[in-house]
């Protein structure tokens, strides 16, 4: 038998409630103040789910106006510091290589290289030509549309970029470095850009997110020995990602808890 405490039946009842928060209440006495008699009861509290709502142009065009936080560019560094530092203890031999290739996935069962692949990387000029826009666009991403853009998004992407280039290369070929997941954060970032900035018309949304990327990625084309099928990849990746977007990446102030009031009824034991 399910009782609503706002009944007229239950006032001192209510009162109770109010004096009573806690999400537990088993245990607790409900007084009816018409037959004088008592009940034990429990509280059943059902917070309204989160909802998230159609992207506002205006708003959504003032929120990739707005500064970028202090503490997500802190956090991409960090996060870039973290690689470098295991890429050196590999080159100075004191993890194995975390490199991913073919012969690992298929003969060792290895799976998780093509995440810990991401954290290793072959010198130093391949370590940083990584690491600048992967803090630059880590910065970026986190700092407007939230921890599922970044980090979340592009590792899961740079992993797949991996996986997927690993198969189009001989078995022996072994595949290390950011350039997957910094590549997604790309991807993800002018797919994000496109679908949010309203200032402009999407022709030139495009142009402007094309050439960001272009000119953040020139001097790549011209380094030797780098798989470019892990950049096409991971770019592509990052760009279903966002276009995508799970109904979850968007300029992350637009999200609100809507209907946030606590329903709250009372149950007789």
């Amino acid at each position: 038998m399910i009782l609503h405490y706002a009944s007229a039946g239950w006032v001192m009842g209510a009162r109770h409630l109010d004096e009573e928060p806690s999400s537990s209440g088993t245990g607790l006495v409900l007084k009816d103040n018409i037959y004088q008699a008592t009940f034990d009861y429990e509280i059943e509290r059902n917070i309204a789910p989160w909802q998230i709502p159609r992207t506002d142009s205006i708003n959504s065009a003032k929120l990739l106006m707005r500064a970028l936080p202090l503490r997500t560019l802190i956090i991409s560094a960090v996060y870039a510091f973290t690689v470098a530092m295991i890429s050196y203890f590999v080159w100075q031999g004191w993890f194995e290589s975390l490199a991913v290739s073919r012969n690992s996935l298929v003969e060792d069962g290895d799976w998780w290289r093509i995440f810990t692949a991401q954290f290793q990387h072959s010198d130093s000029k391949h370590l940083l030509n990584n690491l600048l826009p992967f803090v630059g666009l880590g910065w970026i991403l986190w700092g407007y549309f939230g921890f599922l853009a970044f980090p979340a998004v592009p590792v899961l992407a740079g992993a797949f970029a991996n996986l997927t280039a690993v198969f189009t290369y001989p078995p022996d070929v072994s595949i290390v470095g950011l350039s997957g997941t910094v590549f997604a954060m790309a991807g993800l970032w002018a797919a994000l850009y496109i679908k949010n900035d309203f200032r402009y018309t999407v022709g030139k949304r495009i142009l402007r997110a094309a050439g960001f990327v272009v000119v953040l990625f020139f001097p790549l084309s011209w380094e030797q020995n780098v798989s470019d099928r892990v950049h096409i990849l991971g770019g592509l990746a990052g760009l279903v990602a966002g276009f995508a977007g799970w109904g979850r990446l968007r300029p992350h102030e637009i999200i609100a808890k809507n209907n946030s009031g606590e329903k709250v009824r009372v149950r007789q034991i």
